[in-house]
């Protein structure tokens, strides 16, 4: 999923962005205790190369006609000819070109409504693009494309960077496009003003998520729906189906009532903006998308190959979901994880010295649950600091390194053994940070408030990826089945469970706007050019089983596995990342069953030696 940094408190854990957790027993093996040790095959090419970005599969200059409207959308057309004018940004970033897209609020009415598609551009360092222009988008549903193009440099070689002009955009709804707007100015004003009274009565846990950015999406993939403030309790207010019908009823409700175009709500679904991905790739001149995908920006990949399979160019899919699972599978998959790489961690602490549990592994779980619990009427203190932390906002800190390589466990210990022996929470946020900094997340704790501008952004991709969501599944269930889902979540994983995850089809049944969805199904982009799939053994968020699965659906899918404990590894781990712009400058796939090697752990530079 995209990589931004909520300032909002979160709805119990919060919605988290797509692409999470497979069930307990599939994902045991996984490991990175029983992957990091294992011996990846050197780096090295396979006899199996891909054509030219832009060029057909068997290296001729032919090349599928570009994208045409059908003959039931004549209309069309005159989307696929129109010309961008690049333009220097409005934010005044050096180096960068932005424009706007122009595209159809609906496909199937191609003379009604149109809205905007912000783009912003890296153009190729040799002035040349040889091959075109390389289109990113970072997941969520909910993360702006935008934004990460800055990004570029860390995720690619000088030689891509020369070969490719690189693009991201902000989906429909998203961002600098024709947005998502579910609250009104004074909604923003008034929750600000309410974050400032609390923070000066201090110790409040609300000020905590703010300051520390506790939805954090690098960290915990999170995507907080935090609206006007009546709708910022579903924790209490939501704890059945029928209430998260109506939570999702009044979500919909406020957006229809404050966006500008209040019918985006019908069209956000992810074949609608592979839809506008193909008038990308036609108006820069490309004969084939050339794209990389995080996270649920894999999804969209899978389903444009499903819809252009001649259209695909190199294409990578990076930490990737799978699209024959259900919505709630999704969810009960990440708390399963979430819930596992807990008592993995507190299986190690009890063999550790300083650990401040004792006894069995599940009376040591016992001890946790119930400090955690009083803090709920007594919040854990942070020297310093204007807040408090409570049950979630510690589980949210744990599981920020829970989720990381067992390396950086020893940062929890310590932290742990603090806030429960001495009443005091400051190391724990103090290590949380530090390792944040070593994994590319936040390096400290904000000194000020969000602004307004700030709260705005949040706001709009948090809704925004209710709005992807709720539209691509159908809506199934009824309030019985979704009670007894919740129920079983709840015995399961009593640490990580929480109501928006267990009851997202009710919400998402009060939401609508799901009247086209598809069933969840396997996508096989029959005839495409080759297909890169990278799945990461330890991915907290898109688990490496999906991949996995993505990769043999997919006919031209090829799987590089990367023995890591991170979502998203370009950029974040050498060989993939050489993998990765081997294949985008090359077409060269990596080995049939290579696994890239964990990198050296990084450590602040007082622990380096």
């Amino acid at each position: 999923m995209r990589h931004r940094h909520s300032r909002l408190s979160r709805l119990a854990s919060g919605a988290l962005a797509l692409g999470l957790a497979l069930p307990l027993a599939t994902f045991l093996p996984l490991s990175s205790a029983s992957a990091a040790g294992d011996p990846a095959p050197d780096p090295g090419s396979s006899a199996t190369d891909s054509a030219a970005p832009g060029t057909s599969s068997s290296g001729s200059d032919s090349a599928p006609s570009p994208a045409t409207p059908g003959a039931a959308s004549p209309g069309l057309q005159r989307f696929y000819d129109q010309g961008l004018a690049w333009v220097g940004c409005e934010d005044g970033s050096e180096g960068y070109e932005c424009a706007t897209l122009t595209v159809p609020l609906d496909y199937d009415q191609p003379d009604g409504q149109t809205i905007t598609l912000a783009l912003k551009r890296l153009p190729a360092s040799d002035g040349d693009a040889e091959g075109g222009s390389l289109f990113l988008n970072p997941g969520g549903p909910g993360g702006s494309g935008v934004d990460l193009v800055p990004a570029a440099s860390t995720f690619f070689t000088p030689e891509t960077l020369s070969t490719y002009d690189v693009i991201g955009f902000d989906p429909r709804g998203v961002g600098s496009s024709t947005p998502l707007t579910c609250w009104s100015q004074e909604d923003v004003a008034a929750y600000l003003e309410d974050l400032r009274a609390r923070e000066q009565e201090g110790n409040d846990p609300a000020v905590a998520a703010a300051l520390l950015g506790l939805s954090s999406e690098e960290d915990l993939e999170a995507s907080s729906p935090a609206g006007p403030m009546e709708l910022m309790t579903m924790r209490s207010q939501a704890d059945s189906a029928e209430a998260m019908v109506a939570v999702g009823q009044e979500y919909a409700s406020a957006c229809e009532t404050y966006s500008e175009v209040p019918e985006i709500l019908d069209h956000m679904d992810t074949v609608t903006v592979t839809r506008d991905m193909d008038v990308m790739r036609q108006v820069v001149g490309d004969q084939k998308l050339n794209y990389l995908g995080i996270s649920y920006g894999t999804y969209l990949g899978a389903f444009y190959a499903d819809l252009f399979p001649d259209r695909v160019g190199r294409t990578v899919l990076d930490s990737a979901m799978d699209p024959s699972i259900t919505r709630s599978q999704v969810h009960a998959d990440n708390v399963a994880h979430y819930e596992y790489t807990l008592r993995t961690y507190v299986e190690s602490c009890l063999g550790e010295q300083g650990c401040p549990l004792s006894g069995t592994t599940q009376e040591a779980l016992d001890q946790l649950d119930t400090f955690l619990t009083g803090l709920d009427a007594d919040p854990l203190p942070v020297d310093d600091q204007p807040f408090g932390l409570d049950r979630e906002q510690m589980l949210n800190l744990i599981l920020r390194i829970t989720t990381q390589n067992q390396g950086y466990w020893p940062y929890l210990t310590e932290g742990l053994a603090q806030a429960m022996n001495e009443r005091n929470g400051t190391t724990l946020v103090d290590n949380v940070m530090t390792v944040s900094s070593l994994v590319g997340g936040d390096s400290g704790v904000q000194e000020q408030l969000p602004t307004p501008e700030q709260v705005a952004q949040d706001w709009n991709s948090n809704f925004a990826f209710y709005g992807v969501h709720c539209s691509d599944y159908p809506d199934t269930g009824d309030e019985a089945t979704w009670d007894a889902h919740a129920a079983d979540l709840k015995e399961s994983y009593p640490f990580f469970y929480n109501d928006t995850r267990a009851y997202i089809d009710a919400f998402c049944h009060g939401w609508g706007h799901a009247e086209d969805a598809r069933d969840p199904a396997p996508l096989s982009a029959s005839g495409s050019d080759p297909i890169l799939v990278v799945g990461v053994y330890d991915d907290s968020q898109t688990p490496y089983p999906w991949s996995v699965a993505l990769a043999d659906q997919l006919e031209a899918g090829h799987l590089l596995s990367v023995n890591e404990a991170l979502h998203g590894s370009v950029g974040r781990n050498t060989c993939s990342t050489q993998a990765i712009n081997t294949f985008l400058t090359e077409g060269t796939l990596p080995q049939e069953g290579q696994v890239c090697p964990t990198d050296p752990l990084a450590m602040p530079e007082d622990q380096a030696a």
